[in-house]
């Protein structure tokens, strides 16, 4: 926060604190070292709370962070487990919780408490009607749901004609609106993110099952995934981006089992009415 905040000059920006540092997710609940389907190991999930939204949207602090955290990990080896970072402004926070939005209250009603600056109560988690809850979580699924079918469409229409990173950006946007869908049926909320990593760690959190969409065993496959992950900016910007038939087909293969696999989940938490969008080919 520090660094982030060093050569602001607006007073809210110098005035910028850290309220509080949450851990939740499968480590604050004690199965964070049960292995996911696939093998692989959660990943520490924080939440980190500031006391200016402003902080959240017009700073680089989060974007810092999760770089330093990844630098950590993958390169200096201090960190033997990878962290996923939610950085929230104290204002949207106090929202969300008063309207019973179940990312928020379930991190801070189930998560442990790392650090806290005295004097920052948070507002109690407001209780909701479950009719109203489902209707809403319906509603977003929907739009998302019928978004991600839409992408995975344009997706096999560019690779059809040739168009490989036209495509590869498709499949990137529909794993994203599968994944707000996803979200949205389990917890309400998703956050206004591209970044897949992140989405993808989101989800697994409350649904471990869907780690099994993303195997990598293999470099092949790790390498699939990074590549739909990098397409967002790399496909429309970097000449030098390329990503070959069987990288593709693996990719359409693996986009299509989360659109199944958030369809059935869907159907599980929202009812037999959710998850009725027929993927066509």
């Amino acid at each position: 926060m520090e660094d982030a905040l060093a050569l602001a000059t607006q007073k809210w920006k110098r005035q910028g604190r850290i309220l509080k540092i949450i851990l939740f997710g499968a480590h604050a609940v004690g199965v964070g070292f049960q292995p996911l389907p696939g093998g692989r190991l959660p990943k520490y999930s924080i939440l980190v709370i500031v006391n200016d939204d402003r902080i959240v949207d017009q700073s680089n602090f989060g974007k810092h962070a999760d770089d330093r955290l990844m630098r950590e990990h993958a390169i200096a080896g201090r960190l033997t487990t990878p962290v996923s970072l939610s950085v929230r402004g104290i204002q949207s926070v106090h929202k969300d919780l008063l309207a019973g939005k179940s990312f928020l209250c379930d991190a801070v009603q189930q998560g442990l408490m790392l650090y806290e600056l005295p004097g920052h109560s948070l507002a109690p988690p407001k209780p909701r009607d479950s009719v109203a809850i489902r209707e809403e979580r319906l509603a977003h699924f929907e739009y998302w749901f019928t978004n991600a079918t839409e992408f995975l469409e344009l997706a096999r229409i560019a690779c059809a004609r040739g168009w490989t990173n036209r495509g590869v950006f498709q499949f990137h946007q529909a794993t994203e609106a599968l994944y707000h869908a996803g979200l949205y049926v389990m917890t309400g909320d998703s956050p206004r993110s591209h970044n897949l990593t992140w989405l993808r760690d989101r989800c697994e959190d409350f649904a471990p099952a869907l780690a099994s969409v993303w195997p990598d065993e293999t470099r092949f496959e790790r390498r699939c995934f990074v590549l739909l992950h990098n397409a967002y900016v790399k496909s429309r910007y970097d000449q030098r981006f390329r990503v070959n038939d069987d990288e593709l087909s693996w990719i359409d293969r693996h986009v299509e089992m989360l659109h199944s696999a958030i369809s059935e989940l869907a159907c599980r938490r929202l009812g037999e009415t959710a998850g009725t969008f027929p993927l066509s080919h």
